[in-house]
């Protein structure tokens, strides 16, 4: 490699969700150095979003309220699904210190990396000088 750094692209593809771990090695003056970056590959095509529309903007303690949910794919095409509906205060997320929308990724369970990289490098051979063995 000649220069400080080289740029690699790397196609990253279907099978490469939920993650995947990069690792470089490189030897310089009899040494290896190594380094291992996990990069994060979310399911996007799986993604949906869920937009529900209350009929009215205010409700009292146990009114009915309509709800009408539409479900898009990314490509924002709309698509059938089953739904849930959780209603909570939004004093609670202040409280837990939760703010924003969030997206939990449900899809596969994360990779653990299981790559060793090892050298004889890093070990030194030792000679134990005896006097007068050579003369024999």
């Amino acid at each position: 490699m000649t220069g400080t750094s080289k740029l690699i692209d790397v196609p990253i593809e279907d099978k490469d969700v939920p993650n995947i771990f990069l690792n470089a090695a490189m030897v310089s003056n009899r040494q290896i150095f190594t380094d291992t970056k996990q990069v994060i590959v979310p399911p996007v095509e799986h993604f949906l979003n869920v937009d529900v529309k209350p009929d009215r903007n205010q409700y009292q303690p146990r009114e009915e309220a309509r709800l009408v949910s539409k479900q898009r794919t990314v490509q924002a095409d709309q698509v059938a699904a089953e739904v849930a509906l959780g209603l909570i205060d939004s004093s609670v997320f202040i409280s837990t210190g939760h703010f924003g929308r969030s997206t939990p990724v449900l899809f596969g369970s994360k990779r653990v990396m299981r790559t060793q990289t090892q050298s004889t490098f890093q070990q030194k051979s030792y000679v134990r000088l005896v006097q007068g063995a050579m003369n024999n």
